[in-house]
């Protein structure tokens, strides 16, 4: 199966939300989908970390999170960036319950690499930063 090109996933998202398969909708199946996939290779307690940005890829990242959280993993959240650049409404929604569950997780946001506190352990990291909107694609500065 070829990967799904930007331009085919934004199609597919208009589609759906023509048929009546809300945003809300589809960034809950994708993290759940997600949570469902790292449940399945690994157990709680595992310490799962999510990087995530403040578009619909960091949305889907809240929703394996929060997934994760109360299956028993130990999850830790880094938004990446501010809560004010979190622009959709779907993926407000998806930050503020997070934020009511501080006690079965933890929340982190930083602005730059800077202003992560420690080294982050985990057995697993799940990168939900960047989504098809990416303007490029990842490089690799290293040349691997």
């Amino acid at each position: 199966m070829r990967p799904v090109t930007a331009k085919e996933m934004r199609a597919l998202e208009m589609n759906s939300e023509y048929l009546g398969l809300s945003r809300l909708q589809m960034i809950e199946n994708a993290g759940r989908a997600v949570a469902e996939e790292i449940g399945k290779r690994f157990s709680p307690p595992c310490r799962v970390v999510f990087f995530c940005g403040p578009g619909g890829n960091g949305g889907d990242g809240f929703v394996a999170a929060r997934h994760l959280a109360v299956s028993g993993f130990d999850v830790e959240v880094i938004l990446a960036g501010s809560e004010s650049e979190i622009k959709v409404e779907e993926v407000k929604i998806n930050w503020r319950i997070l934020r009511s569950m501080r006690s079965s997780l933890r929340l982190g946001i930083a602005q730059d690499s800077s202003q992560l506190s420690e080294k982050k352990e985990a057995n697993v990291v799940v990168d939900a930063l960047v989504g098809y909107e990416g303007s490029s694609s990842p490089t690799d500065p290293a040349g691997c």
